[in-house]
């Protein structure tokens, strides 16, 4: 279990880092695997100075026994709270929070919330297409999200990324996979014109909402 855990890690080129999780009813109610990569993180967290909490309320083996395969869901997992640690070091206000549940609608969600810098617009843009990092001087490769779309298609979920204005809420981005067949790719930000001018610039022709804040 422990070289499954170190290979996720290895796979990826940061570091994930600190956590305040310490409830043992969140870590059955994700499952053990889950349980046991956000122990390894917390044990490199208190380097950083990062507050990381998780909320996790039910079971999730309808989750995997339908619609994602276990590993799959971890590597999800680790992928999407490795971007924003690297996201959040940049900052002085340094707070991930994990929610793992259904939603409203009875749709599963893994949403990542961080104080992070916020996305390259060039990124937002190729996300999924090739290799495309916000963080390429700190050792960012980009193919973690060739990954994370490469396994949401396959299971036909969404990608939602949600970007906050400063000052209004205490993260600055949000990035979910909803687990709704949908297979979509969804951009909220303040900067949604910015985003569809250079999406024409560049003439990406991936067709998904981009959707304007405020």
């Amino acid at each position: 279990m422990l070289k499954q855990i170190q290979r996720l890690m290895d796979d990826r080129a940061g570091i994930i880092n600190q956590s305040s999780y310490n409830n043992d009813s969140s870590k059955t109610a994700i499952g053990n695997m889950l349980g046991n990569i956000v122990n390894h993180m917390m044990q490199k967290a208190t380097e950083e100075g990062i507050l990381f909490d998780i909320v996790t309320i039910g079971d999730v083996s309808e989750l995997t026994d339908t619609t994602i395969s276990e590993i799959k869901l971890e590597t999800l997992f680790a992928d999407l709270i490795e971007n924003a640690i690297i996201a959040t070091s940049y900052s002085e206000q340094k707070r991930v929070l994990i929610m793992f549940d259904k939603n409203d609608e009875g749709i599963y969600e893994l949403s990542v919330q961080d104080s992070g810098i916020p996305f390259n617009i060039d990124t937002l843009l190729n996300l999924g297409i090739k290799k495309t990092t916000t963080h390429q001087n700190d050792g960012g490769s980009g193919i973690g999200y060739m990954t994370i779309f490469e396994i949401i298609n396959e299971c036909k979920a969404s990608l939602v990324i949600a970007e906050y204005e400063f000052g209004e809420h205490d993260f600055t981005k949000s990035v979910t996979i909803r687990f709704d067949g949908m297979d979509s790719y969804i951009v909220k930000s303040a900067r949604a014109e910015d985003i569809k001018s250079l999406k024409n610039e560049m003439n990406i022709k991936r067709n998904y909402p981009i959707i304007s804040y405020g």
